[in-house]
């Protein structure tokens, strides 16, 4: 047997043969999947797709948060109350889509990457 599995490789990159960017992309079809051609398996040769061709959608969440400091008994002691809410606009940020390109579900965003809106309270009593 092979425990390490050090006697297969196989290419990472394929060939890129077209121009992978499409005017409008969707969730459905974020890149051309035509662009691109697999390697023959088991032939250790590398494709000649180079860096960041292909690109993700944007990602976008805007923060918030207010607080407010109340003095008590003399100038040293205070009571500060903090409102953050996180991605406050609870926007849907899409993940990166499917890249392998021997996958019948290539070029398709299938989840989202973040997290959905989050709001804590605080209060902290200053001495």
């Amino acid at each position: 047997g092979d425990p390490l599995r050090v006697g297969s490789f196989q290419p990472t990159l394929p060939n890129l043969i077209g121009n992978p960017n499409l005017e409008n992309p969707t969730i459905d079809r974020w890149f051309d999947r035509a662009a691109f051609q697999l390697l023959t398996p088991g032939v250790s040769t590398f494709g000649d797709q180079r860096r960041n061709v292909l690109r993700g959608p944007k990602f976008a969440s805007l923060d918030f948060a207010v607080h407010r400091r109340f003095g008590l008994w003399n100038e040293n002691t205070n009571l500060e109350f903090r409102w953050e809410v996180f991605n406050a606009l609870n926007r849907a940020n899409f993940a990166l889509p499917n890249r392998s390109i021997d996958s019948s579900s290539v070029g398709t965003i299938t989840a989202l990457q973040g997290d959905p809106r989050v709001m804590q309270f605080a209060v902290r009593f200053n001495f």
